[in-house]
């Protein structure tokens, strides 16, 4: 799976899904907020159910600075 990136609208808050975990309810999805720092972000499970609200933006690649 390729990262890709989507918008929660409410929370006006960029997420960067990493990968999908598949189970019986549905499946969940692993994703870390985007931001400007360096610092490692704090990883989130975010359900089937909820991201498909949220609006997609992109793929998301990693730029080497």
């Amino acid at each position: 799976m390729s990262p890709f990136k989507v918008f929660d609208r409410k929370t006006k808050t960029t997420w960067i899904v990493l990968n999908f975990h598949p189970t019986p309810e549905g499946g969940e999805y692993l994703a870390v907020r985007e931001d400007d720092t360096t610092k490692d972000g704090e990883l989130n499970i975010i359900k089937t159910d909820e991201i498909c609200k949220y609006k997609w933006v992109d793929f998301w690649q990693k730029i080497e600075v």
